[in-house]
């Protein structure tokens, strides 16, 4: 796909390679966890995408929706849409789950009011990458998503990061995979938290540059709980993701191929079964 060479803020070139610690097979990662093969009700899925504003094989947001559509539509009772920018009010209203990936720099009220009727009803989010980056309401979009990047005082910081993400393996995303995984791609950390749930970080990180005394834990992947019972929305979150070829390694395919189910309230075996990575 031809894409355009634009910079802005979220630039980046970094080498894009993976090294993983005491890495078990795929197919280990895979058997680790049980639940049904089939979805207890149909689902539908909208994956947010916008225009390319990075160069080449980064922030790769229309490839990114694209393949997880053709992936998600392999999934026997998923329906998968894209939706260019922000998805009007029908499409969150047909929507079980939402995929935010793209450059979305400023909601007004009638938006966020769209997105908090859509989580009162239970509906589920996805957030990667720069999709937690909300320039003129850091705040309100830290309450709907967990975790967000700040453009207030003081401001979140983002830089090119290869420290080993240490996850937390007892949640049934992580389930199977080694305690650490080491990408080279771009981290956003003096993050903010919202106040709406409970958030639960899945997988930590150190900053780049860190003080060896400093021992703060900056959030790689976060989830979302709020709510009971059908009435339960739930959010996964992703700082990384800049490098486009991160959604083809592996471990990363599917640990977000199982937050899809995680997030929805379905077993994650008929979900992780269509990764398209093998040993």
């Amino acid at each position: 796909m031809k894409r355009t060479t634009r910079s802005s803020l979220f630039i980046f070139l970094l080498s894009a390679t993976y090294s993983l610690h005491a890495d078990p097979s795929v197919q280990s990662i895979l058997s680790a966890t049980e639940g049904k093969a089939t979805l207890g009700k149909p689902i539908t899925v909208t994956l947010q995408w916008s225009r390319n504003d990075h160069p080449p094989k980064t922030h790769g947001y229309k490839y990114f929706a694209e393949k997880w559509k053709g992936l998600l539509g392999q999934v026997d009772g998923v329906t998968a849409h894209l939706a260019e920018g922000f998805p009007d009010a029908a499409r969150w209203q047909k929507s079980d789950l939402v995929i935010v990936y793209l450059t979305q720099q400023f909601l007004d009220e009638k938006k966020f009011r769209i997105m908090q009727d859509y989580i009162a009803r239970g509906g589920d989010l996805i957030v990667l990458h720069q999709g937690m980056v909300q320039r003129k309401h850091s705040e309100k979009w830290a309450d709907v998503m967990g975790i967000a990047f700040q453009f207030g005082q003081p401001k979140s910081s983002w830089g090119k990061h290869a420290d080993p993400i240490y996850l937390n393996t007892e949640h049934p995303i992580f389930a199977g995979f080694p305690e650490t995984l080491q990408y080279k791609d771009e981290l956003y950390w003096n993050l903010i938290q919202g106040k709406r749930g409970k958030v639960n970080v899945i997988g930590h990180t150190r900053a780049p540059k860190q003080a060896a005394d400093d021992h703060t834990k900056h959030p790689v992947f976060w989830t979302v709980e709020d709510g009971s019972g059908k009435d339960q929305s739930r959010v996964f979150g992703c700082v990384i993701g800049h490098w486009d070829s991160i959604f083809d390694e592996a471990h990363f395919q599917i640990a977000l191929l199982r937050a899809t189910g995680w997030v929805l309230g379905e077993s994650v075996k008929p979900f992780e079964a269509v990764t398209t990575v093998q040993d």
